[in-house]
């Protein structure tokens, strides 16, 4: 197949060119596949999901899905698609506060029906939180009704590109989250654009750990896969972090050309798999080894490649990437085979090289933005903003957050419509390099330290210290003269937690910033790894870890 597809036309397309072949594998425990469906099997269930919701749910309305890791997840979003019902994926609730943060979305996303399993529908404290006045629907119940072709979509079924197919709530990094409405026109032009980058060989297969209700997992890797025509191998997330060496013998033993994740996966890989899990471990088939999600580090790429050299993994089948769900996902993606490539920012306090994330894809505008609402020249850093066919229409129900974020306009140029990514980056040689978020900026008396930079220093102090797992904060926001003190919390490993020298490394900490940045830091705490607040795809939440300091609420021990 060349070029994209809609996501309905996939279903029917792939269940007729190659019906039996493998279209989705569940590994329940990470290893063995536990569940798996045919494309036939897919695009049967899906019809008659589809067939069952219409008689339940009016066109357009929003459905949240609250589901376990699996492929009852998989079945209801396509039923979905194919009904014309507006999927709000949600995290599994598996405790109270995941069920805190459900019930936030469905509150946000106005949804009064909910389509879950039967065990999670008789869950009497997850109603209660969720929804105690939402209809709850088990969908594993209707999943087992007959598709040999007895279900069938009403006449009526119309489909158009701007239908809204899925509400993203976004991880809330650094805000509340808020519903980005993706298209199926949003899906097929983004899909476009990753096609060139990700390659649409239907014989490629990917193994995944991906959340698949976070836009990395969703569409990037089971949406663009499928597709694509693709077999997807799915564990669950959890799967993976306590044990890494699965998600590296997934993709031995299924053949995978394709997997990635966030920085932290491949430094987690690195540092926690031993010798002797490794041994025999043949990763030379591994063509495509993407990164996104988070500022990519190429230390941690590094440490990757040197482990694994020896499993035959190819240090250029690295493919770094960046988007956000306020554009579908996918912005921009490093060429297959070219490995990492890293250039400075025209900045004298940038901590080092930054790793670019390729170049821009066709069909899109891309400008890097002053404060002022002017674009930077190339090597100067300052706000993405993306304009495209894959940028969404913006937030659900949020008319006021959709005109700050989605409408922007350059001074110096007619077309506007810009998203205001919030993410800083610099363009060099037609590539994009992405450096860390506005809000995490630090100004200290009139000068601006990026948060990233400070990170970079940091994290190069002591292999103790876990790479992206720290914050740098002021603990006050006034005038200069009351800027306050200077806080840096920092995750340290756990295998070095009890042992560590605090003051020493606390003291190495302040010299490196100090020396590097001109800056003093006031308070250097360490803290055990995991104990941070994070988002749903793994990012740590700064504004709240600030907050947890200035609260004296932070998990020190």
């Amino acid at each position: 197949m060349t070029g994209a597809m809609d996501m309905r036309m996939a279903l029917g397309f792939w269940a007729e060119r190659k019906p039996e072949a493998l279209a989705l594998g569940f590994m329940a425990r990470g290893e063995a596949t536990t569940e798996s469906l045919n494309f036939e099997a897919v695009a049967q269930r899906a019809v008659a999901m589809a067939s069952h919701l219409t008689s339940l749910m009016r066109r357009r309305e929003p459905a949240l899905l609250v589901y376990p890791p699996g492929l009852e997840f998989i079945e209801a979003l396509f039923g979905c698609f194919l009904a014309g019902i507006v999927a709000v994926p949600v995290p599994h609730p598996a405790n109270r506060r995941a069920r805190e943060r459900v019930a936030i979305i469905r509150a946000a996303a106005g949804a009064k029906t909910i389509l879950t399993t039967g065990r999670l529908a008789a869950d009497a404290d997850l109603c209660a939180i969720v929804g105690p006045d939402c209809d709850w629907i088990a969908t594993d119940a209707l999943a087992d009704l007959p598709t040999d072709g007895e279900a069938k979509l009403p006449a009526s079924t119309c489909w158009s590109d701007n239908d809204v197919a899925i509400v993203q709530f976004t991880s809330g990094s650094t805000s509340d989250p808020r519903g980005v409405q993706v298209t199926f026109g949003n899906l097929t032009a983004n899909h476009a654009m990753m096609a060139p980058v990700f390659g649409d060989d239907p014989d490629e297969a990917m193994v995944t750990w991906l959340p698949m209700f976070h836009d990395m997992g969703l569409i990037g890797t089971l949406l663009y896969t499928f597709q694509a025509g693709r077999s997807t191998h799915i564990m669950p997330p959890f799967a993976f972090l306590q044990k890494p060496v699965r998600w590296l013998r997934a993709i031995d033993r299924l053949g995978a050309t394709i997997s990635g994740g966030p920085s932290f996966a491949y430094d987690l890989c690195a540092r926690s798999v031993t010798a002797e899990e490794s041994l025999g471990l043949n990763l030379s088939r591994w063509r495509r080894a993407f990164c996104g999600a988070e500022p990519i580090r190429r230390a941690a790429l590094a440490r990757f490649a040197n482990r694994f050299e020896g499993c035959g993994f190819p240090e250029t089948a690295f493919q770094s990437c960046y988007g956000l769900a306020e554009a579908t996902l996918f912005v921009s993606g490093s060429p297959l085979g070219r490995g990492l490539r890293s250039e400075r920012p025209n900045a004298p306090a940038s901590a080092g090289p930054v790793v670019s994330c390729g170049p821009m894809p066709a069909g899109q505008r891309l400008r890097i933005v002053d404060a002022f609402g002017s674009a930077l020249p190339e090597g100067e850093r300052g706000e993405i903003w993306v304009a495209g066919p894959h940028v969404s229409q913006g937030y659900w129900r949020n008319p006021a957050a959709t005109a700050l974020t989605f409408c922007a306009t350059l001074e110096d140029e007619d077309a506007g419509g810009y998203l205001r990514t919030g993410d800083l980056g610099f363009l060099h040689g037609g590539e994009l390099f992405v450096t860390g978020r506005i809000k995490d900026v630090v100004i200290l008396r009139g000068s601006k330290h990026h948060g990233n930079d400070l990170d970079e220093t940091i994290c190069a102090v002591s292999p103790d210290l876990v790479p992206g797992a720290g914050v740098v904060f002021l603990t006050e926001d006034g005038p200069e003269d009351a800027e306050g003190d200077l806080v840096a919390v920092l995750e340290v490993s756990r295998q070095a937690f009890a042992a560590v020298d605090r003051a020493a490394l606390s003291q190495a900490v302040t010299e490196a910033v100090l020396q590097t940045h001109g800056i003093r830091l006031d308070q250097v705490i360490l803290v055990r790894n995991g104990s941070l607040p994070r988002t749903t795809s793994g990012k740590i939440q700064r504004p709240m870890c600030r907050d947890l300091f200035l609260r004296k609420e932070l998990i020190l021990g």
